[in-house]
């Protein structure tokens, strides 16, 4: 009797596992989707007539921080979306 308890608690463990590892694989696959999605869609940041600013970029900035300076700014909304859009253009 305790060998079959075991082994239906063994088995419903891996089932478990099994169903936890399929769902967060499936929530990766959403992430990642909307994301590429997102690459090419993107809405502008805003509709109306576009504004001048200025903004200092420096030579010893990389990529990443340039992203980050344009988000703080308000021209992109997501650093990492522009950083891909940038490697793709």
């Amino acid at each position: 009797m305790s060998k079959v308890v075991l082994r239906i608690l063994s088995i419903s463990i891996t089932v478990l596992f099994c169903l936890l590892v399929v769902c967060g694989l499936y929530q990766v696959g959403l992430k990642c989707y909307d994301f590429g999605y997102r690459v090419y869609t993107e809405p502008p940041i805003s509709a109306q007539d576009g504004t001048e600013m200025l903004v200092q970029i420096t030579e010893d900035m990389d990529q990443m921080e340039l992203a980050e300076l344009m988000v703080e700014k308000g021209l992109v909304r997501d650093a990492y979306l522009f950083l891909l859009q940038e490697k793709l253009s």
